[in-house]
């Protein structure tokens, strides 16, 4: 992943927009530190665009992070939260 990238999420369900939030999808880097982005939802409400405030720096491991605590119009939650690795590589 490039280190200027927008990260898109798709669910399969519309999202309450109440708890698309910092808390409940976050970014952290490689020392577990929290990284600043911003949030929107879309107009669907089944995609999350997350773009960093800052660019993450090249050659390094992050993890995207997603809590119990986000859920779909319905009321539904993941049954455990989910982590995804990745890396941004040197350019």
């Amino acid at each position: 992943m490039k280190n200027d990238k927008t990260i898109t999420l798709a669910f399969n369900s519309k999202l309450n927009e109440d708890t698309v939030n910092d808390m409940n999808v976050f970014v952290s880097d490689s020392n577990n530190n929290d990284i600043w982005i911003d949030l929107s939802l879309s107009n669907t409400e089944e995609l999350i665009y997350l773009v960093p405030k800052n660019r993450l720096y090249n050659n390094d491991f992050y993890t995207l992070n997603i809590s119990t605590d986000l859920k779909s119009k319905g009321g539904n939650h993941l049954s455990m939260a989910k982590n995804f690795p990745f890396y941004v590589p040197f350019h």
